[in-house]
């Protein structure tokens, strides 16, 4: 059994030693990491692909309303190089693609990214409260093969955050103190649309979702003298794996009796 040396930097705002681990260099992931980065809070992100991230794919139109209020906030500036023109143009005057985005967010962070992992189990130290992410390293980019090892493992942290997507497994361990953004945490809301609005407008949701939980983290991280990381019960019913679990839970049982209730109508 391996274990990796988690990332982490020295700061004045996290009281606890653990870092933040974070499932998926996605745009609610790194725009999180960002967010913590820039509050020297110590965290480790953990992605299944290796850069230059080709799977970054959409429409047309990148619809991202809400970029240069998270790029503020980020204290980013978004450029596009024209290669051909070879002159640089300010992002008011330049349709910025996807690319453009997830690169300008991956530049500060990526010395916490740990590529080629894919995430199997996610256990608590019950003692502790700690978490340990369990993995295994892809050796093949295009058919996810793992390297045969049984398991790696890396920990402790201190809170677990998915942004890896609609098949978060953070989202389905559904632990206390596990966090989902972005797909991980739309992919149960608004099904009466079909998910139609997360695909117009699902960078931007990701992107904002980042920057929420993200200050939250830094807001109760200043505010509290606590060695785990306890955030608000209106931020843990948003935002908490379990929570959301447990609500997804209401629904289908709802549907479910919705659904017996006509049958029996029908029937009797």
């Amino acid at each position: 059994m391996e274990k990796l040396q988690s990332s982490s930097t020295s700061t004045h705002v996290a009281r606890n030693p653990n870092p933040i681990a974070i499932i998926g260099a996605s745009y609610a992931g790194l725009t999180l990491a960002n967010i913590l980065h820039l509050n020297e809070i110590p965290y480790t992100i953990f992605e299944s692909k290796y850069p230059p991230f080709t799977y970054i794919t959409g429409g047309s139109e990148f619809n991202v309303p809400s970029i240069k209020c998270v790029l503020a906030t980020l204290d980013l500036q978004l450029q596009v190089r024209l290669e051909k023109k070879g002159q640089t143009i300010e992002d008011s005057q330049y349709p910025y693609t996807r690319e453009d985005v997830i690169g300008l967010l991956w530049e500060r962070v990526k010395n916490h990214v740990v590529c080629g992992t894919k995430v199997t189990k996610i256990k608590q130290n019950q003692d502790s409260g700690t978490f340990y992410i369990h993995y295994s390293k892809i050796t093949n980019e295009y058919s996810k093969r793992v390297d045969g090892i049984s398991t790696h493992v890396s920990g402790p942290y201190d809170c677990i955050i998915g942004a890896d997507g609609v098949l978060s497994i953070c989202r389905t361990s559904a632990l206390s103190r596990n966090y989902l953004v972005g797909d991980a945490r739309w992919v149960n809301d608004r099904w009466y649309d079909l998910g139609l609005r997360r695909i117009d407008q699902g960078a931007d949701l990701a992107m904002l979702d980042g920057i929420e939980l993200g200050m939250e983290i830094v807001n109760s991280l200043k505010s509290q003298e606590c060695q785990v990381l306890l955030l608000e019960g209106k931020v843990r019913k948003k935002f908490g794996a379990k929570e959301i679990w447990a609500e997804k839970r209401k629904k289908i049982f709802a549907s479910l009796a919705i659904l017996s209730s006509i049958v029996a109508r029908l029937l009797f």
